[in-house]
């Protein structure tokens, strides 16, 4: 509850300057990613997006997928870009789609269209 917060945070100030601090880097993080994300060509934006998603795969080496809606929306491009981006990566062996939702990356593909794009 916001009451019991604002009376730890009084108890304990060093633990409220924790939280600023650890706020301005999850604002700054995200700042950095969204103008990652929304530079170069569709191509090199997904190849970024999917390099992102690949580092937060879990052990299994499956990583979450976004909806081809969701992808355009997040990289500033048509719905229709992000299929055919995707359809390309998955012909070039860049990944691998494991269902709706999931998506196996071959991370040393992945970096080498990274390095020629």
């Amino acid at each position: 509850p916001r009451a019991a917060f604002d009376a730890r945070c009084q108890q304990d100030p060093a633990m409220r300057l924790e939280l600023q601090v650890q706020w301005q880097r999850a604002l700054h993080a995200t700042e950095e990613w969204q103008a990652e994300m929304l530079r170069g060509t569709a191509r090199h934006r997904l190849l970024h997006l999917l390099r992102k998603l690949d580092d937060l795969a879990g052990a299994s080496g499956l990583a979450w997928l976004p909806t081809r809606r969701e992808i355009g929306n997040m990289l500033d491009m048509a719905l229709e870009t992000a299929s055919r981006q995707l359809t390309w990566c998955r012909q070039e062996g860049l990944l691998d789609i494991v269902d709706a939702h999931h998506v196996r990356v071959c991370r040393p593909r992945l970096l080498a269209a990274l390095r020629a794009a």
